[in-house]
């Protein structure tokens, strides 16, 4: 089944179904900022459920296009688990947004790992996910890998 993702959709659709990981999550994007996530009735850091997610033992890859803004960088150094455990890379050639859910839903689109793209502040962007396909999510895991390992060679 594929999902056409709109607007405010981003986040209760893709940003959402973070939280539900069981054993993989792998994100790709071109920007990455300061994102918050709801609470109850609050709001937290999108890095503290990365930072459950870590914690439960789920592999967590983040492959980016820059150095985060500064916001987001005193935010990640509250969860130490984050520092040993998430995979994180950092390649300027990246331009594709997606995440790869446990190798079973994949989400493609236009939307950055930000406030005013994916997070709460939702602008113009679209976007589509797949559910139930592991061929496109396979296919969308290995590029993200070999963009990482390319990086590296550089």
């Amino acid at each position: 089944m594929t999902t056409y993702i709109s607007d405010i959709a981003h986040y209760n659709e893709v940003l959402a179904r973070v939280a539900s990981v069981r054993h993989s999550l792998v994100i790709g994007t071109a920007d990455i900022k300061d994102l918050y996530v709801k609470v109850g009735a609050g709001r937290e850091p999108f890095l503290a459920v990365l930072d459950l997610l870590v914690r439960r033992g789920v592999e967590v890859r983040l492959l980016h296009a820059k150095e985060p803004g500064p916001n987001f960088r005193e935010d990640f150094d509250k969860y130490p688990a984050l520092i040993r455990k998430l995979q994180r890379k950092l390649c300027p050639r990246v331009h594709f947004k997606m995440m790869v859910f446990d190798c079973e839903v994949a989400y493609i689109g236009s939307a950055n790992l930000t406030g005013a793209g994916i997070g709460m502040l939702i602008g113009l962007i679209a976007g589509l996910c797949i559910h139930k396909k592991p061929e496109v999510a396979n296919a969308e895991q290995r590029q993200a890998e070999q963009n990482a390992s390319k990086q590296k060679e550089n």
